[in-house]
């Protein structure tokens, strides 16, 4: 809901513009190589002694970004947030009770988005792109144990920087309003370790390795381009 709520936002303010002005929406899907969290979520499981199983271990899931190119600015040149997700559970439920033990991971994204003339047929444009930017990542550990009417949750959280890039294809199929697209690329994420909020010393560690989020991947999707009138 915060998603469309965004959304509507900008196509709000879009609406009120006179100048030529593009804003471009891209949902999609991405898979994550999050190898520090889930040797960290195996490592949490064999230390409970419990006989839990890992439900979740950081898929790939959906994502969103919104861009917008200026007048001023080169015409392929364009500014975007964005927003990706994902998560890991281990869970245990019997007669007795439950323990779930989750790690939630929402990363906001921000930086530069280029677009590189390809080939082009008719109303078909084929381009090559490049995403350069950071991310900043929240990670929250929320652990619950419920016997009988007892529950009891506790959770920490924990925040990590990284800066990505992202080459990849693009077509999109040109109207003199919209033009609208599908798009395929691989980002490349290199972050710092995770650290407790509000204790920049604080580092998360597994054993002796410094736990750090890694949203590398592929990257797929749509890509539906707004123009404003002139």
């Amino acid at each position: 809901m915060k998603n469309i709520n965004l959304i509507a936002l900008f196509l709000f303010c879009f609406s009120g513009v006179n100048a030529q002005v593009s804003l471009n929406y891209r949902p999609g899907y991405g898979t994550y190589l999050m190898t520090n969290l889930s040797f960290l979520q195996e490592r949490i499981l064999a230390k409970s002694e419990l006989p839990a199983k890992i439900t979740a271990q950081f898929p790939g899931y959906f994502n969103h970004k919104l861009m917008i190119h200026l007048p001023k600015q080169r015409e392929d040149n364009s500014l975007f947030i964005g927003y990706v997700t994902t998560g890991g559970r281990i869970s245990l439920t019997d007669y007795s009770g439950k323990w779930h033990f989750d790690m939630k991971l929402n990363g906001i994204k921000a930086g530069l988005h280029k677009e590189f003339p390809f080939q082009k047929f008719n109303r078909f444009n084929i381009k090559t792109y490049l995403d350069f930017g950071t991310t900043l990542t929240y990670m929250k550990l929320i652990e619950l144990i419920e016997i009988g009417d007892e529950k009891i949750s506790t959770s920490d959280l924990f925040v990590g920087h990284g800066i990505d890039f992202e080459p990849g294809f693009l077509i999109k199929m040109e109207k003199p309003r919209f033009n609208i697209g599908m798009f395929c690329g691989f980002e490349l994420d290199i972050a710092m370790a995770f650290y407790k909020r509000g204790a920049f010393r604080g580092k998360l560690h597994g054993g002796n390795r410094p736990v750090r989020p890694n949203w590398s991947g592929l990257r797929t999707g749509f890509q539906i381009d707004l123009k404003s009138r002139k």
